[in-house]
């Protein structure tokens, strides 16, 4: 189980133990610069904190995840972000285990996309995702999926969106 970021206040470590703990022997790794103490979740023996990686190296990473975390607190700051994670998760195929953060919850029906507002529904999801690991063909599909979130499928989306409207402007 992954995570790929900045580890900051935003970050509900008390969040990522709990999966630590429950998801036990199975692996926690966090690849990111850490700005906040960690020691409470390193001293967990399936936590791997990985500090800062090549951007090259990421797919790597995400390769030999199985589920990938945001684990972010809800609050003021957190309702106004729009974490591009959860498409690069899913760009990478991998199934995301979120909180339910405004701009992630018009994803909530997409496959591959879970969404849990309570400690132990989010455990629950991760615990979810290990006992039925998708395989290579519905990691494909979740890729795939996010083709129209891609700089080339937005501006197809928009020149769509313009040939509609270009046609009624020239009568």
């Amino acid at each position: 189980v992954g995570f790929i970021g900045l580890i900051d206040h935003w970050i509900d470590l008390d969040l990522l133990k709990a999966v630590a703990r429950r998801i036990a022997p199975a692996h926690l790794v966090l690849i990111g610069q850490a700005r906040v103490d960690v020691s409470a979740l390193a001293s967990e023996s399936n936590v791997h904190l990985l500090g800062r990686k090549a951007f090259s190296d990421l797919p790597a990473y995400c390769r030999a995840f199985d589920t990938a975390l945001i684990p972010f607190l809800v609050n003021d700051l957190t309702r106004a972000v729009n974490p591009i994670k959860l498409r690069e998760y899913l760009s990478a195929g991998l199934p995301v285990v979120s909180t339910p953060l405004p701009e992630i919850v018009p994803f909530a029906d997409r496959p591959g996309t879970t969404l849990a507002a309570e400690s132990e529904s989010f455990v629950a999801a991760v615990v979810a995702r290990l006992q039925n690991r998708v395989g290579p063909a519905e990691r494909r599909q979740l890729s795939d999926a996010m083709t129209a979130e891609s700089w080339e499928g937005r501006l197809a989306s928009m020149l769509r969106t313009l040939d509609t409207i270009a046609p009624q402007e020239a009568k």
